[in-house]
């Protein structure tokens, strides 16, 4: 998981840029230990961050990188509410073609 720093650092960058929901692509020896004693850089941020590329492959079995990711975004501050919340986002926003 990543560091409390790192978090706070990169919702820092976030408010920076007035983009509430961003995905930065942040290159790190070690995203567990904190910017402050192992430095990283941000690459990129994406304004319209889309997991789709990684669902949506042809040549291996499908991925639900949706729902993980919002399964372990809410798992850190609520717990067993993710996985109620990856479900519903999956059965009524998401619908994933079988």
């Amino acid at each position: 998981s990543i560091h409390a720093a790192n978090a706070k650092m990169l919702g820092f960058a976030s408010k920076l840029l007035n983009l509430p929901l961003v995905g930065f692509d942040y290159m790190t020896t070690d995203i567990r230990l904190p910017y402050t004693k192992y430095p990283g850089f941000i690459i990129e941020a994406n304004a319209c961050p889309n997991v789709t590329i990684h669902e949506n492959v042809i040549d291996s079995p499908k991925q639900w990188v949706a729902q993980k990711i919002i399964a372990q975004s809410v798992i850190m501050r609520q717990g067993i509410l993710a996985l109620k919340l990856a479900q519903w986002f999956n059965r009524y926003v998401y619908k994933p073609k079988s």
